[in-house]
Formats: C-alpha cells, structure tokens, sequence
C-alpha cells in the first residue's frame, strides 16, 4: 500500500531550503540509492532519475510548473507525488500526473493572539504582483501591515512573526495558485481569518474578487481586540506537529 510507506531521507530543493522540511519531518540526508526518499521542491531531477527505490514528491508550489516538459518522468512505478496544496493537485492532474494530498506539517501549536487594527497582507518581495500587490493596492482604505519575506527566517520564528501578526485581525495571501501556505498556517494557529484560495483550513475564506475580499475584511473588523482560541485550535487539529513524525510517514501525512 502507497500509504504505508515511511522515508528516513530527504533532499531539499535550495528554493525551498529555508523551510526547515528535513527537522521537521525527522530526516537524515540522502545516503541510500535504494531505500525510500522523499524531494521537497523538484527543481533538479537528479534524485527522481537515478534513485532506485522509492521516491516520494513533495511538491511546493511553482516547481509542477517549471517541471512541464519532464511529467513524464513522475509517470514511473517508484515515483509517489504528494502536496499539501489543493491547487497544485488540480494543477498536476489536469496535465496527467496523479497526486495525493497531504495534510501540512508545523512545529507550532495554536496560540492564539489578540486582534489588532490593521490587515495583515503577503506580499512577497520577490514576486509581488505574483502575490496580489495590484489588488492590496486598490485596498488603500484599510490600515495594512506587510509581509515581504525581507525577516531572516530565524528572527521570523523567534517572535518576529508574532509582532507581525498581533497588529492584525485578518490576513490576506492573495497568490490564486501557490505561496505563503506555511504563513497561513501561523495566522490561523494565532486564531486570525485569513482571505485565500492556497488553502481551505478552518479560518481561510475563499476569494473571487475584490468585493469578497472587502466583505470579509468589514465583517472581521467587529473583531478587533477579541481572541479567537476555539478557531486557532481548529487550524491545529487540521495539521500535523512535527513531534508526532519519526520520518515522512504517509500513512500519517495523507488526506
């Protein structure tokens, strides 16, 4: 049974090396050309070609798409594709690669924080339009705090992202494919709304257009100054803790 495969080792894409994917799912580096492996972001096909046994994708996001004209490689019997993200399995399928979904991983429990009076929005700095800029910025009425991935990811787990997170009362990960899933995350275990399509946790609100996403900014403002702990522990109870892994095991991970 696909499910009841466990990988001990993992290869990290170095796009998506600041992850932390290796401690988290409790992996040692690549050492056995036979034994099952799982690869998070499938931006080099060394691994997926040459490995013997199984190999498991765990893709990210932007990497089923710049992976187009290789599909045919993940066609193969030892080949597993998993994602946590609900777009990129639709993506993937409709081009002819199945894949199953698993559920996100996090080393946090919910700890919800009290709402403040601004919107919190991701906009990376790399990819901004990419992230929805060009809808934020017709958003002007709304006092907004921004996260553009600028904070080094370890003072960002250090507290940083709390400070971020208690001005706000909602969230908005604008991206209609992939991107900020982790960020999603930590704003529902702060018991905080967020407005997106990248995942459909307890606390996301789907979006269409502009008029959804004010509707959703309006109503969440009565909110301000409340804590939402019931909601923030709804968002854990839909992840996994990464104490409860003892390598990438599917049968634990799988939707």
């Amino acid at each position: 049974m696909v499910r009841d495969i466990t990988a001990y080792q993992g290869v990290v894409g170095r796009w998506v090396n600041h992850f932390g994917y290796m401690k988290w799912y409790n992996l040692r580096e690549y050492h056995d050309d036979k034994a099952p492996v799982v690869v998070f972001g499938i931006y080099s096909l060394d691994v997926i070609k040459s490995h013997k046994g199984i190999v498991i994708v765990h893709w990210c996001g932007n990497d089923a798409r710049k992976q187009v004209k290789n599909y045919s490689l993940f066609h193969r019997s030892n080949i597993i594709n998993v994602t946590p993200l609900p777009a990129v399995k639709r993506f993937l399928e409709a081009r002819g690669v199945k894949c199953g979904l698993i559920r996100l991983v996090t080393d946090e429990r919910a700890k919800p924080l009290k709402k403040g009076p601004k919107v919190y929005a991701y906009l990376n700095k790399n990819k901004p339009l990419y992230h929805g800029s060009a809808i934020v910025d017709q958003l002007k009425e709304y006092p907004f705090v921004i996260g553009d991935f600028s904070v080094d990811p370890k003072l960002w787990n250090n507290g940083v992202k709390d400070k971020y997170y208690g001005q706000c009362y909602v969230g908005l990960f604008l991206s209609d494919y992939a991107g900020g899933g982790y960020g999603i995350a930590e704003i529902g275990l702060r018991g905080i709304p967020v407005v997106t399509n990248v995942l459909d946790l307890p606390h996301c609100f789907p979006w269409k257009n502009i008029k959804d996403i004010k509707a959703v900014i309006d109503a969440e403002s009565a909110n301000i100054g409340t804590t939402e702990p019931e909601l923030a522990q709804r968002v854990e109870n839909c992840l996994i803790h990464s104490s409860e892994l003892k390598g990438f095991e599917l049968s634990k991970l799988w939707k």
